[in-house]
């Protein structure tokens, strides 16, 4: 370990991709870790599947989102064959591929995303059919949700050009210096 690091950007589409925007966005489900892992097994040919939140959301956070991105960092020395492996692909490919790679190791596919109203109970149930005839299941922490800053950072000008027009009215400023 401690070599450079490949930096590789991955798109989720809401369109294309809703099952995997669904649990990274709305169940916090860490895509990120769950897709090394995909790949390193893939590449290593070691056993594993990918255990998944399955769950109803009172909110849907996804109303606004066309699309999400994160970045998958694989290390120079520890993950030599993975970047060897991903730069055999077929050029303009590799995002495709990484999301297909990590369907395929889920542990089934997240159908209920796509249901209006799913009986949480009855796909419980059917996971958990497709689960017990599996062998090394792994499943991963949630992610840790963000706190968001909730201030604007302003120079002292700014804020008064600001108080002028009322926009700042309810929203906690930090002053920098000019």
């Amino acid at each position: 370990m401690g070599g450079d690091v490949m930096d590789i950007t991955v798109r989720l589409y809401k369109l294309h991709d809703y099952d995997l925007i669904y649990l990274y966005k709305n169940l916090r489900f860490p895509i990120k870790d769950a897709m090394k892992k995909a790949l390193l097994a893939y590449v290593r040919n070691e056993p594993v599947f990918i255990d998944f939140p399955v769950e109803k959301v009172n909110q849907d956070n996804l109303t606004d989102i066309k699309s999400a991105q994160f970045h998958l960092k694989l290390d120079a020395v520890a993950d030599a064959d993975a970047i060897e492996y991903l730069g055999s692909l077929k050029k303009y490919y590799r995002n495709s591929f990484l999301k297909n790679l990590l369907r395929g190791y889920l542990t089934g596919p997240a159908s209920y995303v796509y249901e209006s109203d799913f009986n949480e109970n009855d796909t419980l149930k059917r996971e958990e059919r497709i689960k017990n005839s599996m062998l090394g299941i792994e499943s991963l922490e949630r992610m840790k949700v963000r706190k968001k800053k909730k201030y604007v950072v302003l120079t002292e000008s700014e804020k008064e050009l600001f108080d002028m027009t009322g926009a700042l009215d309810g929203v906690d400023v930090v002053i920098k210096k000019d």
